[in-house]
């Protein structure tokens, strides 16, 4: 439902695909979510209850409080449906830290832009590098959640904001 032609980029290389990257809309009951993650982060405001039903779900949550007030601002935040999800990116072996995997992340944050939407979030698998890649194309850390995966490892839940409901 979520994955269509428009969602998903490939990069090729004489004709080999040689990556992918997919983004799409996250469904309104998560966007929910984060917009109540912000407004906890940002006021302090039932703080409590938002933690208390991640940790519901999850071992341990972590919210990282000063990187979303940082990249929101402590006044203008505005609840937003209209956020985008960057589902993976996947560089094959021999072409990886060639930037490639960044170029596929910079077209499609911009066309997720062009949507109007005013944000991107991504999950990254703990400890496994990609957290590096997306810092350095402007993402804040919003959560920790673990574990998520068999091996225990969580996920590092990760924003980028483009503009407008979301003020600086």
């Amino acid at each position: 439902e979520h994955f269509t032609p428009d969602s998903t980029l490939v990069a090729e290389v004489d004709g080999r695909i040689i990556g992918y990257g997919v983004s799409h809309p996250l469904p309104e009951k998560s966007a929910q979510g984060y917009n109540k993650i912000f407004a906890a982060a940002l006021t302090g405001q039932d703080r409590d209850k938002v933690l208390a039903r991640y940790q519901e779900r999850f071992a341990t949550v972590e919210f990282y409080d000063d990187e979303i007030r940082a990249a929101l601002g402590v006044t203008g935040f505005q609840a937003s449906p209209n956020i985008m999800w960057f589902q993976e990116i996947n560089v094959s072996g021999e072409y990886r830290r060639q930037g490639i995997g960044k170029k596929i992340a910079k077209v499609i944050m911009d066309k997720d832009r062009q949507t109007g939407a005013p944000a991107i979030f991504v999950g990254c698998l703990e400890d496994s590098g990609s957290e590096q890649l997306y810092q350095k194309l402007g993402f804040f850390r919003i959560g920790r959640f673990k574990p998520i995966f068999n091996d225990g490892r969580g996920q590092i839940v990760m924003g980028y904001l483009f503009d407008s409901s979301i003020e600086q």
